[in-house]
């Protein structure tokens, strides 16, 4: 090996470029058609699952596909017919596979005719999910506590705020009867 070859290949273990062999978690996510019955829904996602698992993957979690609406209408042409979808069933799976065979996924990803449309990551094992937020008691909400206040009021002293009510009074009063 020359010279130059070592030195890029030391350059890209600095970079991080992974070793092909080496295993990776992914997560794909899918959008399946919705004409499926609850059967082939069935047979179709662990369909999935087995594919993974004959590409040398190893599922670590997923979730069964389930309906949604989508947010805009995704087309798909099937054997040169364009067919429009506005909902679709979703679901996805975490696994661990080698980076090498991860294209042989991809293919057959794209093949599936019951696949409207698939997202392929890497990812990380642990678990990601968002849990909601505890909730915020009331005391501690905007919507108790004043919208304004008057910084003029609050910096006076309590005597003053008195007297200026009283001479506003006065005032007032005088306007009144000089009408």
């Amino acid at each position: 090996m020359t010279e130059e070859k070592e030195e890029i290949l030391s350059e890209e273990e600095d970079l991080g470029v992974e070793d092909p062999t080496r295993s990776q978690i992914y997560e794909v996510g899918f959008l399946l058609v919705p004409s499926l019955s609850e059967d082939q829904l069935k047979v179709n996602f662990e369909g999935l699952r087995g594919a993974l698992e004959h590409h040398g993957g190893t599922i670590i979690s997923a979730e069964s596909p389930h309906m949604r609406n989508l947010a805009y209408a995704m087309t798909k042409t099937v054997d040169s017919q364009k067919q429009i979808f506005k909902n679709a069933f979703f679901g996805w799976i975490k696994f661990e596979i080698s980076a090498e065979k991860i294209g042989g996924l991809k293919e057959l990803l794209r093949s599936n005719k019951n696949i409207i449309r698939s997202l392929l990551m890497r990812t990380v094992r642990e678990n990601t999910y968002f849990y909601s937020r505890p909730s915020i008691p009331e005391e501690m909400t905007a919507a108790s506590r004043p919208a304004v206040v008057n910084i003029e009021k609050r910096n006076k002293a309590p005597e003053t705020l008195d007297l200026l009510k009283e001479e506003e009074i006065d005032k007032s009063i005088e306007e009144l009867v000089t009408e």
